[in-house]
């Protein structure tokens, strides 16, 4: 009491301000913690949208040896355009020098290890470039000519099928690869959660199909049309698709496999905040073995770079897009004009690129192939926004074509 007496009016001011600025804080702390965790539980995607520019800011980062200086700034500017904090980047010039990237977190951001060039991520449709070349190898060899037509080459009894649109019998396997085949709309979805789509599991069905346009006269980009490749394959080599497919293009042997549901222990984590429908407990419960040939592959940047470039070095006649086929529609359109294996695009500078971008819930990839036969390889652990207007791609693909040759 003697002590509190024997304060002066100045101290004992300063002594209720500093209470009151405690108690304020205390008070902001606390309204702070019971507004985050509500919005934390009603929409955790939003807050974490939100944190994104500080973990990326604070995101590790490290680029192998000699790694030109557009790779390495793209590696620091990759994951604000992209919206993806863990990403890899490999480019592999026309010489064949190796050059990577990786920024962010094989796991949970802060609290796992920093991503390295050896984490798998999910190729999505960049599952696609690597299945044509698996049938064009075969129709090298003379086992599976592409333009075998898809009946007969996946049913035995082919000839004693009732086609409700005749034209169906006229459908090749050069068609699928180049999605002119005119199966189109919900009937032929291979993406379904509900049931099990026709392909690969009712082959006979194609009987009932009608098709939305004549083989060959139409492009329309279909998944549908690599289950029936990945079938086709799977009847010629007597296995199922998986094991064609690993057998002829040496999979295992190269870090890349084939994706469920679950993550595996070697995949990086998936990122679902920029995703709009699937969460971390609603990843889609999709038919992984439907999807095995249209986006069933799973692996590292550099594992798919080093394919991507033997796979250019066999040289399959219309593996490559060229600048004069791509003439024929617009190459300045994204997914406009389709080849055997990817879509051609004319960057703002004029450069052609084969490109392939693949997605499924909570990762994105791209592979691009410049004209003296360069490879980038780029995968990130998120949904790119705004994927169908294709904004951030095209900026990506412009900095490539501007930096790469």
């Amino acid at each position: 009491m003697h002590s509190f007496l024997s304060l002066t009016s100045t101290q004992l001011l300063r002594k209720f301000s500093r209470r009151k600025r405690d108690l304020a804080l205390l008070i902001v702390a606390v309204l702070t913690l019971t507004v985050g965790t509500h919005f934390w539980i009603a929409d955790r995607q939003s807050v974490l949208r939100t944190l994104f520019p500080v973990q990326a800011l604070l995101s590790p980062q490290s680029c192998s040896k000699q790694a030109p200086l557009w790779l390495q700034h793209l590696s620091e500017t990759i994951p604000y355009q992209m919206r993806a904090l863990s990403n890899q980047l490999v480019w592999i010039d026309g010489s064949g020098r190796e050059h990577h990237c990786e920024t962010g977190w094989a796991g949970t951001p802060f609290t796992t290890a920093a991503l390295t060039d050896d984490v798998r991520f999910r190729y999505g449709s960049l599952t696609k470039p690597l299945v044509s070349a698996a049938l064009l190898e075969l129709d090298r060899r003379g086992t599976l000519p592409i333009d075998t037509t898809v009946t007969s080459a996946m049913l035995d009894n082919s000839a004693a099928l009732t086609l409700v649109d005749s034209r169906v019998k006229n459908l090749k396997l050069s068609h699928l690869l180049e999605h002119r085949a005119g199966l189109v709309g919900r009937l032929h979805q291979i993406f379904i959660r509900d049931g099990k789509p026709w392909c690969p599991h009712a082959l006979t069905k194609i009987a009932d199909a009608r098709l939305h346009f004549a083989p060959g006269s139409q492009s329309r980009y279909e998944n549908i049309n690599y289950c029936l490749v990945g079938e086709a394959i799977a009847v010629a080599e007597g296995q199922p698709v998986g094991v064609a497919l690993d057998r002829l293009l040496s999979l295992q042997e190269r870090g890349i496999g084939f994706v469920g549901e679950a993550n595996a222990e070697d995949e990086v984590l998936r990122d679902y905040r920029n995703n709009p429908f699937y969460s971390a407990t609603f990843t889609g419960n999709f038919d992984y073995q439907a999807i095995t040939a249209t986006a069933g592959m799973s692996g590292s940047a550099l594992a798919y770079a080093r394919l991507m470039r033997e796979l250019l070095l066999r040289d399959y006649p219309g593996y490559l897009a060229s600048p004069e086929s791509a003439g024929e529609c617009d190459s300045t359109a994204l997914r406009s004009c389709f080849g055997r294996a990817f879509f051609s695009f004319t960057a703002e500078n004029a450069v052609h690129l084969n490109v392939k971008d693949g997605y499924l819930p909570g990762t994105s990839a791209l592979v691009v192939i410049t004209p003296s036969d360069g490879v980038f390889v780029w995968l990130g652990n998120a949904d790119i926004p705004g994927v169908v207007e294709g904004q951030p791609l095209r900026w990506l693909l412009n900095e490539i074509a501007r930096h790469a040759e």
